[in-house]
């Protein structure tokens, strides 16, 4: 089952990852030598969801696995998107 997020789910997540998870937000342009030296990183969208990027112009980012707070993010996410987000019929064809 696909399930469609908003923006507004989107501004929702940063404020439990504020809330609930004590995450410091900070909103400022980024080097791309801070990504190239970042212990994490990851993009969203509305059909990526949350992902990792582990190498940015061919080098890689911190040890080149997905981090554990890229995964409580991820995990944040697929738990507002369960009870906030609106299922998508799926069809079959006939």
């Amino acid at each position: 089952m696909l399930i469609i997020v908003s923006l507004a789910s989107l501004v929702l997540l940063l404020w439990m990852l504020w809330s609930e998870e004590k995450f410091v937000l900070e909103e400022r342009r980024i080097s791309l030598s801070e990504f190239h030296t970042a212990d994490e990183v990851w993009t969203t969208g509305t059909m990526g969801e949350i992902t990792p990027v582990v190498k940015i112009d061919g080098r890689q980012i911190g040890d080149g696995e997905v981090g554990s707070v890229t995964k409580r993010i991820q995990r944040v996410y697929k738990n507002l998107t369960h009870d906030f987000g609106v299922p998508i019929p799926t069809y079959e064809r006939s």
